[in-house]
């Protein structure tokens, strides 16, 4: 027999590894253990007093009733002592004891585990323990009818303060032990404990029957040994407490009474093992709301649809006692899965507050993958972690903390299977919190995280994970409110990166709250969509996003979503409201700091607004801005309201490219030849190789890439602004900037500060209008602007043929260009329809390729301000006044003879002198050589005449100052540096005496005249 509790113990005991358990799990064990338990009923099994005690313990029998009487009594503790306690089915441990006793302490202290298959009973209000270090059973027919609570531990002792212990491995007399027990005392490898009972144990206050182990209601019930288990089996303590604690070694775990519940503390130091919850086990303090749970293991694992509850029953109303929690504490791995929940809830027609469900662990697993058919109609019964109120009163906190990772797996059939919710959809206290905190990482996979109200404020939801978080395959964060509460704010945090694919991240309400995502990264892909939106008119939430390394928003969802129906993934703050008058609400405005952002394949960031309400602004501060794509900042009103603004603080580089092309070949068949046809967002195009003809209609619904703060056709307030200050401003292939107004309201302004511009392939920068004025375009600290192919710079007004005066276009280049390719179409226009032609002002050192016109060629490329059925505006061109011909001076036809200046003959030899005029070809080394390489040639200069263009338009250059005159020196003086300096007018004081001796002339005349000679 001690071989077979031997073996028992290695399998089940901290022995056998947690994968050994999980795959052949409690079914290995569980049959070595009923093997065991059989064996024993067979032989022995009943209740034996042992002769440790003063006063030693009396069994007697009585049909199938045992009648344990005697013990030894201590205050209100009363003590037995037993060889070996078992129950056999059908029969009854019926302690006797007086009305007056308040704790029943019971040992065993022979080598025989206690298989209790029957009923234990006692008297009175006492609480019962039963220790057996050897391990103790509970079988499916085990029941418990006792006043009082009940613990069930296999410790090796049970301690009373300061006054001793009661030993169970070895048994002692026990000395004065008149406190109540304050601790279990562990000094090997504990045995474990199991719960198999599925016994009628009455009815709940629903009137739902019951089934397991129950105490009365308000009490407690504890196990507490080395591996706890529970197969297919209940634990009721209705507005009471049920804990679990799994103890693998020497330690000692506290034990505390409050009032009429006991509960367990569990030092850091004490090494823990598994508690098992499977194949749909239920534990239930379910009552008036002040019922707890709490489980300590270091493994976990609830599974099979098991299931904890706790929370107001139906109907019930909560006492003043505050609500009770469920708390799962684990050193390793907490599972959750098949279909297993765990609930603190307010059911129908109850009210009260529910209580929280806290969740510690090393490492954190809920898998909510499958879930039973009667389910399905319900979403209350869908969340495996769950405080929502179907009652008046307000939810729980739900709180997951892990040293490791948080893995949330959850349904893929409806966007209803929460994984975790806290909702509340009629009390107007509001929904509860949220919060999933990791030391490693955290990664959601089709699961819903939900904590939205109905009538009062949205829940808070906040995931941290230090190493990343990741959220993919329909995963949600949903929090919202309504009548004019405040929505819940979204708060998603690592310092490694953040992922989120065709996922939903929504705060919706009245006032919607807030959404911060913080990261080394950030990657919302895949058709994702983060959003803060509110619905009457209030004000939406803002949204945050801060990442140093990148910050990229791309990719289209592989199937719509039913709480998402949007394709591309967007970053979206939204304002709307059903009143036609609306109220002074405002969008939300997005932020995003970040060294790269990406937006691509079709995704936004927007912010828009309705009812003639403000737009939020976006505004960004990056390193590098990349819209590629399709992919789009946008700012937009609809029904009378303004756009937000768009603010741009770009260090190095803005890229805005429409395209993303792709190769197709196509084959002409009759003729043979191969056209190459290169997408670039065009609905129809057509080449052919000059003997055909071909045209290919080729469908591309992507948008073209941009940034667009504007209006929508119905709407009659004025376009966002657009500031953009960057190193470089790249735009391309049909990409935008647009701050254009397509209802009746005025566009707004577009201000870029950058060193380069360069707009290639029908790129534009529009201030545009379809009915309203133009707004203004306002470009500076330009070193080149660049534009090829079909590109626009305009403000032009009435684009629908209608009134609007032309926005004004300034361009400040002064030590830069202008450069457009001369037959491209890239034009700069300020034009109007009806109103007004806008002004253009262009300062710059040069101006190429473009010229000013008095109407638009789509064969040249233009600068026009001009209006069809109204006044023209100005085109003004300032350039510095350089002229070729300045400073030249026009020689005469004939040399001037040079006059040479009389000298003296030196007392010595002397060479030839010579000056010779050359003419304007320079001075060869001899007049009678011919000019070599080496020879300075000077072209002769035409001088054209000037011509002077008047318009309408007005081209004027800047009047420069007429420079000083060039004034002859006459003589020079010292000044106090004792610097020579020239002068024109040199002081009447009396010069300076040269320090050098005079030249003395000896030299005949005759040797200069024969000497001497001047050519020309």
């Amino acid at each position: 027999m001690s071989r077979m509790i031997t073996y028992w113990r290695h399998c089940c005991g901290r022995f056998m590894p947690l994968g050994s358990w999980l795959m052949t799990g409690g079914a290995l064990c569980a049959a070595v253990f009923q093997t065991f338990a059989f064996s024993t009923n067979s032989a022995v099994a009943q209740i034996t007093p042992d002769t440790t005690l003063p006063n030693n313990s009396s069994v007697k029998l009585e049909d199938s009733t045992r009648i344990i009487e005697g013990g030894t009594q201590a205050g209100g503790n009363l003590f037995h002592s037993f060889e070996q306690f078992s129950v056999p089915n059908g029969s009854t441990a019926y302690f006797n004891n007086a009305l007056d006793i308040q704790n029943i302490i019971s040992r065993v202290t022979g080598k025989s585990i206690s298989n209790i298959e029957g009923l234990i009973r006692a008297s009175g209000t006492a609480n019962l323990f039963l220790i057996n270090p050897n391990g103790i059973l509970f079988g499916k027919d085990a029941q418990l009818n006792i006043g009082g609570s009940f613990v069930a531990t296999t410790a090796n002792a049970i301690g009373f303060g300061t006054q001793g212990f009661f030993s169970a491995s070895a048994p002692n007399t026990p000395p004065l032990l008149t406190v109540n027990p304050s601790a279990f005392l562990f000094n090997q490898i504990a045995a474990p404990i199991q719960n198999n009972s599925v016994s009628p144990a009455g009815l709940d206050r629903s009137g739902l029957g019951v089934f397991g182990l129950r105490v009365p209601d308000g009490r407690s019930l504890l196990l507490v040994g080395g591996n706890v288990s529970m197969d297919g089996s209940g634990l009721y303590a209705f507005g009471g407490r049920v804990e679990l604690g799994g103890v693998s070694g020497a330690g000692t775990v506290g034990l505390n009474f409050t009032g009429n519940n006991l509960s367990l503390s569990f030092p850091i130091d004490v090494q823990r093992s598994d508690v098992f919850l499977s194949n749909a086990a239920k534990i239930d303090v379910t009552d008036r709301g002040q019922g707890s749970v709490t489980l300590s293991a270091r493994n976990l694992n609830i599974s099979g649809g098991s299931r904890i509850d706790a929370g107001i029953g139906k109907g019930l109303t909560a006492d003043n006692s505050p609500p009770g929690d469920i708390t799962l504490n684990a050193t390793g791995v907490v599972t959750v899965n098949q279909h297993s929940r765990i609930t603190n809830v307010v059911a129908a027609d109850a009210t009260g507050n529910a209580g929280n469900i806290n969740i510690q662990a090393g490492e954190i697993i809920i898998n909510n993958q499958a879930r039973y058919p009667e389910q399905n109609n319900n979403p209350f019964l869908r969340a495996a972690l769950d405080t929502s109120i179907q009652g008046q009163g307000r939810p729980g906190n739900i709180s997951l903390e892990a040293n490791g990772s948080i893995t949330l797996i959850g349904q893929d059939v409806s966007q209803q299977d929460q994984v975790i919710a806290t909702s509340n959809d009629i009390s107007q206290l509001g929904a509860g919190n949220i919060s999933l905190k990791a030391n490693g990482s955290i990664f959601l996979s089709n699961a819903t995280v939900y904590a939205p109200s109905g009538t009062g404020d949205g829940g808070n939801i906040l995931l941290v994970g230090n190493n990343s978080v990741s959220l993919a395959n329909n995963t949600s964060l949903f929090t919202a409110s309504t009548l004019g509460v405040n929505s819940g704010n979204i708060i998603v945090q690592s310092a490694g990166p953040v992922s989120f694919k065709n996922s939903l991240l929504a705060s919706t309400g009245d006032y919607g709250g807030d959404i911060k995502i913080g990261g080394r990264s950030v990657s919302v892909t895949a058709g994702t969509e983060v959003s803060a939106r509110s619905f009457n008119g209030q004000k939406s939430g803002n949204i945050e996003i801060s990442a140093p390394d990148y910050v990229e928003i791309s990719g289209k969802s592989p199937a719509p979503r039913p709480l998402n129906d949007r394709s591309q993934s967007i970053i979206y703050s939204s304002l709307l409201t059903t009143s036609e008058q609306g109220t002074m609400g405002q969008s939300g405005d997005i932020r995003i700091n970040t060294g790269v952002l990406r937006v691509s394949d079709g995704a936004q960031l927007r912010a828009e607004s309705a009812g003639g309400l403000r737009g939020g602004n976006i505004t960004v501060n990056a390193n590098v801005v990349e819209l590629t794509g399709g992919g789009q900042l946008l700012t937009t009103a609809f029904s009378g309201g303004d756009a937000g603004d768009i603010n741009l603080q770009v260090t190095d580089r803005i890229t805005i490219n429409g395209s993303n092309p792709s190769k197709v070949d196509l084959f002409d068949q009759i003729a043979g030849s191969k056209i190459r046809v290169e997408l670039l967002y065009a609905r129809e195009i057509a080449q052919g190789d000059g003997r055909t003809r071909a045209k290919f209609v080729l469908g591309n619904d992507n948008p073209a890439s941009g940034i667009f703060a504007n209006t929508s056709v119905a709407s009659t307030g004025q376009g966002g602004n657009v500031e953009i200050a960057t190193g470089q401003l790249l735009v391309s292939d049909r990409a935008q900037v647009n701050v254009s107004s397509e209802g009746k309201g005025n566009a707004g302004n577009l201000d870029i500060s950058t060193r380069k511009i360069n707009l290639d392939n029908q790129a534009k920068l529009t201030a545009e209008s379809t009915s309203g004025k133009g707004g203004n375009i306002t470009l500076q600290d330009l070193d080149l602007l660049l534009m090829r192919r079909g590109s626009q710079i305009s403000t032009t007004a009435g684009t629908a043929l209608s009134g609007g005066d032309g926005g004004n276009i300034t361009i400040n280049a002064p030590e830069g260009f202008i450069v457009a390719v001369p037959n491209s179409n890239s034009d700069i226009s300020a034009n109007a329809f009806t109103g007004s032609g806008g002004n253009v002002q262009i300062n710059a050192s040069g101006i190429f390729g473009t010229q000013f016109r008095e109407e638009e060629n789509p064969q040249t490329s233009d600068i026009t301000a001009t209006s069809q059925f109204g006044q023209d505006g100005t085109v003004e061109l300032n350039t510095p006044d350089i002229d070729p011909t300045q400073g030249l001076i026009n020689l005469p036809a004939e040399p001037v003879e040079p006059k040479v200046a009389s000298g003296c003959t030196a007392l010595s030899s002397q060479n030839q002198s010579r000056f010779v005029v050359t003419g304007r070809g320079g001075l060869p080394a001899n007049p009678r050589e011919a000019f070599n390489s080496d020879t300075v040639r000077v072209g002769w200069v035409t001088l054209n005449p000037s011509s002077d263009n008047r318009h309408r338009q007005t081209v004027t250059k800047p009047t420069l100052p007429t420079p000083a005159p060039i004034v002859e020196a006459t003589g020079w003086v010292i000044n106090d540096k004792g610097e020579v300096l020239l002068t024109a007018s040199p002081p009447t004081a009396t010069p300076h005496s040269s320090w050098q001796r005079p030249t003395t002339c000896t030299t005949p005349k005759s040797a200069v005249d024969s000497n001497s000679k001047f050519h020309d």
